[in-house]
């Protein structure tokens, strides 16, 4: 008896203890919850007075207060219509689509949520949206469209609040009288006039259901998308379908629907300029994520932008009337495409944009969105590493045949100069002017992959880049803006500054809601970018992109063409500007054999820069103290003597100058001649010559080529090391 009583007591016990930890647990889950409603409720706006009101059109200015763009809310602009003006059939088919059981849920629908969740974990990815209607009318008025967890919860929290204060026929209306459509088509009423021509009043059930299934995505459910000219009829099936589902339409209206042959109107824009279209559209995208749809289309923003609308039309010209274009006109050749770019490389600002031949054609911006491999365009990243490990524009390398073995793939990689010939010992600088392949794989060895990689990233380039040697000739693909950014690092002497879109906004209240200042930061050294600033020049006054030279003025560039001339570069730049440009297929079909970057874009970057430099001269890149400037041997490396036939100006770190004149070109010398006091004199000739990159180009007697500067010095000299 007396071990049961006690048992029975210590279940009691037990039962009481569990009790009062219940009650623990669910007071501090309560104050919980109270206080994490009550931090996500402090920023969010109130309902009260929530109605269709005119909006304040939104401005985006150019850097010198010229007019770009208007912004404005299509339904709040437009015409708002009543929830009795749209057809019943309009409203269920919205409903059947984005919340079929709206009329049952308070704001939130709790089997959609694990319907969604079931759905996300057996495809491992997230496959089906779980908000209402109320949910998304709480998102588009509210709040930003950014993916955080906390934005969800206020969702939900303002949907709580919206099916509290009005009614479902309400909270319909609203919703449909601004939701997004594509392009500046917001709102059910816009919609039917700029799809169907006709007042919303008059829709059928089959556009009805081409409407609700835009919602999902307007930009590609759209009847005008030309890439995917079918894919609105796929939805409008799914929407059609699911009507028939829930009982809102017959079987026989349904194939009715399905068959019925769709007349769409011409589809006019209501765009109030025209300006920078590309660059205005990047603008955009960066506002609405960062301030949401209702605070930019209607809240009457001041925004105000780095372009400079005179340069921009500038660019315009030069770009879309150049010879290129002309000879294949966009009507034929729709997918024949490009970008350009001028960038301020001071200060970040992007003083023009162009995405695209037709902004109205294609919406996509390969100035900012498309990323192209840029072949040698790449390059002077190369050289700049291979600067910072000790080489200098006069390094000899040898030019010929070469091959690597990739032990992961099992694979001889062979790379080879345009054309298939060789140049033999070349100085650095050559070879970049020239853009041989074999020197700048060579030079990628000798510096190594991953300082190249971190050389590029400190400059400004974003995109991955894939660590190894097929990188040196512009394997990895990146986008122009970041490529004429980087650039603008050598411009700069060195410090890498932003690119920015965007100076300022102000509020309606006159109020400065966002500022962006310069941000930069030092990338290499300015003796470095005043090395690749003079050798990149040699590209421009007499190697492969000498259609950019403007007489007068100190341009330093580079040409790209990438494997099998799928795409064609330019980047060049001035201590006052940086420009790129890139021409290639939007499929990425060839442009043909010889179409290079030098024949291609160089001439559109050159004729823009005449334009430019006419209006806005720019100085001679500067000198640092630390760098000489000397006239060299072009065929030894060594400083020029009187008897030297091939030279040419180059620019070393001080420390590195070449001191030993050279005597290659005499007809009576002798090697102890030569080689006494040389050693750390400072001349570059690569040790590796004839063994280390694969080929020994001596004479079959043993000795070099005449000319080549190799044959006045011995294998000592050379064993010693030349750097």
């Amino acid at each position: 008896m007396f071990l049961i009583r006690w048992t029975f007591r210590l279940i009691k016990l037990f039962i009481i203890s569990c009790f009062i930890s219940g009650v623990i647990l669910s007071a501090l889950g309560g104050v919980s919850a109270f206080f994490l409603l009550k931090h996500l409720s402090e920023d969010l706006p109130p309902i009260a007075g929530v109605t269709h009101k005119p909006s304040i059109t939104t401005k985006i200015y150019d850097r010198n207060g010229e007019v770009l763009d208007e912004l404005f809310a299509e339904e709040l602009r437009g015409e708002i219509v009543s929830i009795e003006q749209i057809p019943k059939m309009t409203q269920n088919a919205f409903i059947a689509v984005e919340d079929e059981r709206y009329r049952q849920h308070y704001g939130i629908d709790p089997k959609r949520i694990l319907g969604a969740l079931y759905a996300d974990i057996k495809e491992k990815r997230a496959v089906q949206g779980a908000s209402t209607i109320t949910q998304q009318l709480a998102r588009n008025m509210f709040l930003t469209s950014k993916k955080t967890i906390k934005r969800k919860l206020q969702e939900m929290i303002m949907a709580f609040r919206l099916e509290r204060t009005f009614t479902k026929d309400e909270i319909l209306s609203l919703y449909l009288n601004q939701i997004f459509f594509g392009g500046r088509i917001h709102g059910i009423s816009s919609a039917a006039r700029y799809y169907f021509g006709k007042k919303v009043e008059n829709l059928n059930v089959a556009e009805s259901a081409i409407l609700a299934g835009m919602v999902k995505g307007p930009n590609l459910y759209t009847p005008f998308n030309r890439h995917h000219p079918d894919a609105w009829k796929k939805r409008q099936v799914i929407v059609l379908g699911q009507m028939k589902k829930l009982g809102y339409i017959s079987p026989s209206s349904y194939e009715s629907a399905v068959n019925q042959r769709m007349a769409f109107a011409s589809g006019e824009t209501h765009s109030s300029s025209r300006n920078a279209q590309y660059f205005v559209e990047h603008v955009k995208k960066f506002l609405l994520d960062r301030f949401g749809y209702k605070k930019v289309y209607a809240q009457g923003l001041k925004v105000y932008t780095t372009l400079d609308l005179e340069v921009q039309k500038m660019a315009e010209k030069t770009f879309l009337e150049s010879a290129v274009f002309k000879e294949k006109p966009i009507e034929d050749f729709p997918k024949f495409q490009g970008a350009f770019c001028a960038v301020d490389p001071k200060d970040g600002s992007i003083l023009a944009m162009i995405g695209g031949r037709d902004f109205n054609l294609y919406k996509f911006n390969r100035a900012t969105q498309a990323r192209r491999q840029p072949g040698s365009a790449f390059k002077p990243f190369v050289y700049a590493a291979g600067f910072e490990a000790g080489l200098s524009p006069n390094t000899i390398i040898n030019d010929e045949p070469y091959s690597k073995y990739d032990a992961g793939s099992g694979k001889w990689w062979t790379p080879k100069n345009y054309g298939g010939s060789y140049a033999g010992p070349v100085t650095i600088a050559y070879a970049l002017a020239k853009s041989l392949n074999v020197v700048a794989v060579r030079v990628a060895e000798r510096a190594g992959v991953d300082k190249i990689v971190a050389m590029a990233q400190r400059c400004g380039v974003m995109s991955p880049l894939t660590p190894n040697l097929t990188l040196a000739l512009g394997s990895s693909e990146v986008t122009l803006l970041e490529m004429v950014s980087a650039y603008g690092t050598f411009a700069n002497q060195g410090i890498h500054v932003q690119p920015r879109a965007i100076s300022k906004v102000i509020d309606a209240e006159g109020q400065v809601i966002f500022q962006q200042d310069p941000i930069e930061k030092e990338a290499l050294g300015e003796d470095v970018a005043y090395l690749i600033a003079q050798t990149m020049r040699g590209t421009v006054e007499w190697g492969t992109g000498t259609a950019a030279k403007v007489d007068g003025f100190q341009i330093a560039g580079k040409t790209g063409t990438n494997q099998d001339f799928i795409d064609a570069w330019f980047i060049g730049y001035t201590p006052n500007l940086a420009v790129g440009c890139n021409i290639g297929y939007d499929d990425r079909q060839s442009l043909g054999r010889g179409m290079t970057g030098g024949k291609l874009a160089a001439p559109i970057a050159g004729n823009f820069l005449k334009a430019f430099l006419k209006v806005h001269p720019a100085p001679s890149f500067v000198a640092p103290s630390s760098t000489e400037t000397l006239k060299v041997c072009e065929q030894s490396g060594l400083k020029a003597g009187g008897d030297c036939t091939k030279t040419r100006m180059m620019t070393f770190r001080r420390e590195n100058a070449p001191l030993v004149v050279c005597n290659a070109h005499l007809y009576d010398y002798s090697e102890e001649n030569m080689y006494e006091g040389q050693s750390g004199d400072g001349h570059f000739v690569d040790p590796s010559y004839g063994s280390e990159f694969g080929g020994d180009s001596n004479r079959e007697d043993g000795t070099r080529p005449p000319g080549s500067g190799y044959e006045l010095l011995t294998e000592e000299f050379l064993d010693d090391g030349g750097y």
